[in-house]
């Protein structure tokens, strides 16, 4: 198992911050997200650029798991010190373009899915918000006793729009489920 985290910790270090990196290039921000298309082939090459910077540790990691169980233990650091001393630096990017492909499509449709799940439920939680804030202009014509109401009222109106911390987390559930629903019968070949 320390193979599989050696592979996928740094992959997830390296994607998460490049993919928020490359969304904010783009323009995205809490007041106008990127859409979901855009954050998905965001999601696509972000997946693929870590995939191509960590395919040594998947390299390591399939040369442990095939390794006969008869056979001397292998750390992930003793597989990547023998793949490179038996064939060199290309030895330790054997597959990277496969590797790339595949993450960079899971990518796609899983940063893909999850941002369109978020955007869905954060759209339905502002519609059914129970009241409309008046404009600031509004506000600012009504008199002070009234300008003290518009400020809770949309206080009040903010705390609705903000996503609660499950949304992220129901909307990684539904991601999840649709790239395992996608790519599995590739997955198995």
């Amino acid at each position: 198992w320390s193979a599989t985290l050696c592979r996928d910790m740094p992959f997830s270090v390296i994607q998460f911050p490049l993919y928020f990196a490359a969304k904010r290039a783009l323009g995205d921000s809490p007041d106008e997200p990127l859409a979901p298309s855009r954050a998905a082939l965001c999601g696509a090459v972000c997946s693929a650029t870590a995939a191509v910077l960590t395919t040594p540790f998947d390299v390591a990691q399939t040369r442990i798991m095939l390794r006969p169980p008869d056979g001397p233990a292998l750390s992930t650091l003793g597989a990547l010190r023998e793949i490179h001393s038996s064939r060199g630096v290309g030895g330790l990017f054997a597959g990277v373009l496969p590797r790339a492909l595949w993450m960079g499509s899971g990518g796609l449709i899983f940063l893909g899915v999850y941002e369109q799940a978020k955007r869905t439920v954060a759209l339905r939680r502002m519609d059914s918000a129970p009241y409309s804030v008046p404009s600031p202009a509004d506000a600012a014509a009504a008199d002070a006793a009234d300008a003290d109401q518009y400020a809770d009222a949309a206080a009040e109106f903010d705390d609705e729009k903000k996503v609660p911390f499950v949304v992220p987390m129901l909307s990684g559930g539904v991601a999840g489920v649709m790239i395992d629903v996608t790519l599995f019968p590739i997955d198995t070949l």
